[in-house]
């Protein structure tokens, strides 16, 4: 509402000269009155921390990488927002630092997947997380944040990197068994090379290329797609880690359709016919 109402600011003032009505609803009853010029400018200050809470909380376009973001914005906004000279906009950031702080304040309990998904996108990388978790929560609990991400993202790939190898082994296989048909022994050439020209993994060139200039419409997953051939190990696990729904608004909504389905009115229905009414009515 906020947001729709800044865009019609000059309507109101518009309003407060030529509609007496308008002057007289707001400020009659509940009312409070019509919106100041401070009122406007407090506006505008919260509602940018505002939105990236609504877009955290959606249900069709949230996925692990933008989760993250929204959660170190909203935090640099609240400490930005402490230090205002401005007393409304400063306590409203005291109380939301207490509730920003019992979710993200202790750093044992960042989820570390979460972090991997935007340093698997290739405008922000590891630097944008390492900034932002020196920013939050200091160099030595960062540090030891930062440590622990080089770790696991180490130890994710490696995972991957196993399990691609395991595939490769199936394939040589299947080429020992046709030999005969390589009559060329282009397929041996190809794998006695590959394992000599690939001295650096996927994961250090991936991190020593610069990062990509900000785009706001940048498709990440089709990136990935893309330069699948370029990255095989990084391009599946991105796939697997970037395709990740973290808001519980999707599961939330789905249980309350649930419930609209299966009422006091309707608790003799079996489970197949429950499932059967959800589906037609999505």
């Amino acid at each position: 509402m906020l947001e729709v109402a800044l865009k019609h600011r000059k309507a109101f003032k518009l309003l407060t000269l030529k509609d007496n009505t308008y002057i007289r609803e707001m400020s009659g009853g509940k009312g409070i009155g019509v919106p100041s010029d401070s009122d406007w400018e407090y506006a505008e200050s919260i509602v940018p921390s505002m939105m990236a809470s609504v877009r955290i909380s959606s249900t069709l376009y949230v996925t692990s990488d933008m989760y993250m973001k929204k959660v170190f914005a909203i935090g640099q906004f609240i400490h930005h927002s402490c230090d205002s000279v401005d007393f409304n906009t400063m306590s409203m950031a005291e109380r939301m630092r207490v509730k920003y702080e019992k979710y993200w304040g202790n750093p044992d309990s960042v989820n570390m997947l979460l972090l991997i998904a935007i340093v698997l996108n290739l405008m922000q990388k590891i630097e944008y997380v390492n900034y932002f978790l020196n920013y939050l929560f200091g160099k030595k609990k960062g540090g030891e944040l930062k440590s622990k991400l080089s770790k696991c993202i180490k130890l994710l790939y490696q995972q991957y990197q196993s399990s691609e190898k395991a595939s490769e082994a199936d394939t040589q296989v299947v080429q020992a068994n046709n030999i005969n048909t390589d009559v060329h022994g282009i397929s041996i050439f190809l794998q006695a090379t590959s394992h000599r020209t690939n001295t650096i993994s996927e994961l250090d060139r991936y991190l020593q290329e610069e990062c990509k200039p900000y785009f706001h419409k940048f498709n990440i997953l089709n990136w990935w797609k893309v330069n699948l051939t370029r990255f095989p190990i990084l391009g599946n696990m991105a796939r697997e880690v970037l395709a990740i729904s973290v808001s519980a608004v999707a599961s939330e909504s789905a249980f309350s359709t649930g419930g609209r389905v299966f009422d006091p009115y309707h608790s003799f229905i079996t489970p197949r016919m429950v499932e059967a009414l959800v589906c037609i009515g999505d």
